[in-house]
């Protein structure tokens, strides 16, 4: 019997009107190829390019998803460290603090020795005084004890003055090393925000990738082909599903190519056994050619 073929619009196909053994051709640029098994039961073929393609983009879609997982990793390395900086800092200042406070009780003592000297030279001053008999005899000794207060008193000064710079200071420093903790912290946040979405990326490029299928083509000995879904991506070797030819089968009736409606050919075997193409003499030739002793339909 002839072989019957269709095509057209993709949009106008229709399973349920195709019969046993015939093929659709889309030729609106879908560029989709049908064959039918039975009214309604219409399978659509993929080419070997298209199987390719499909790994590939599995294979790319796999790579994408490792990407993420890395960049997710890194971000959430660096949230770590940011973190660490962040306790460091304000440990530092706790410490900055501390001597801070030391200073200022050191300060607080320097100032009380420095008034007990001068109440002491006061004092001593007022005995010199209410004494005019030991005046001259314990003069010199006034005045040594008036210059040692004097010299305690300046060192107790230069001393408060000291802590006091050095509290400042300390009060700077801890004043800095707050805010570097505020600004490390700042940091971590924005860190773990980025892993976040991160991760959320390579989950979403995982699903992505799950979606992919990948589907193997299987051939047993006897030349039966079928079909089945692997995660392998490992190419099949190379199987010829072609079988020895058969005996020869007696003479068939002889086809009968009636008048075609436009767009449509057909397809006969001569008597002689020559494969013939029947179409309209108005318009072009499908694109249908025998190489190696394969039928090939081009789609462009």
């Amino acid at each position: 019997m002839a072989i019957q073929m269709r095509r057209g619009a993709g949009a106008d196909f229709r399973p349920e009107k195709m019969k046993p053994g015939e093929l659709a051709v889309t030729i609106d640029g879908t560029r989709k190829v049908y064959a039918a098994f039975a009214a309604g039961d219409v399978k659509e073929l993929a080419s070997k390019e298209d199987i390719w393609q499909e790994v590939e983009d599995a294979e790319k879609a796999q790579k994408a998803a490792e990407a993420a997982q890395a960049a997710a990793e890194i971000a959430e390395s660096q949230a770590t460290k940011a973190k660490n900086d962040a306790v460091i800092a304000q440990t530092g200042a706790e410490t900055a603090a501390k001597k801070a406070e030391a200073s200022e009780m050191g300060a607080e003592t320097a100032r009380e020795a420095a008034e007990a000297a001068e109440n002491a030279a006061v004092k001593a001053k007022k005995e010199v005084e209410s004494d005019k008999k030991l005046v001259e005899q314990f003069k010199n000794a006034a005045e040594s004890a008036d210059a040692a207060a004097q010299r305690s008193a300046e060192t107790a000064t230069a001393k408060a003055t000291e802590a006091t710079n050095s509290a400042k200071a300390a009060k700077e420093g801890q004043d800095a090393a707050e805010a570097s903790a505020t600004t490390a912290t700042t940091k971590a946040g924005e860190a773990e925000k980025h892993a976040d979405e991160a991760e959320a990326a390579a989950a979403k490029a995982a699903q992505e990738a799950a979606k992919v299928k990948t589907w193997k083509p299987d051939v047993t000995t006897e030349g039966d082909l079928s079909w089945q879904a692997t995660p392998d991506e490992t190419p099949p070797k190379t199987v010829n599903i072609t079988g020895p030819p058969g005996p020869k089968g007696d003479p068939g009736l002889p086809g009968v190519v009636t008048k075609l409606d436009p767009g449509l050919f057909g397809l006969y075997v001569s008597e002689e056994g020559h494969l013939i193409l029947a179409h309209n003499d108005n318009e072009t030739a499908p694109p249908i050619r025998i190489e190696d002793g394969h039928l090939i339909y081009e789609v462009t």
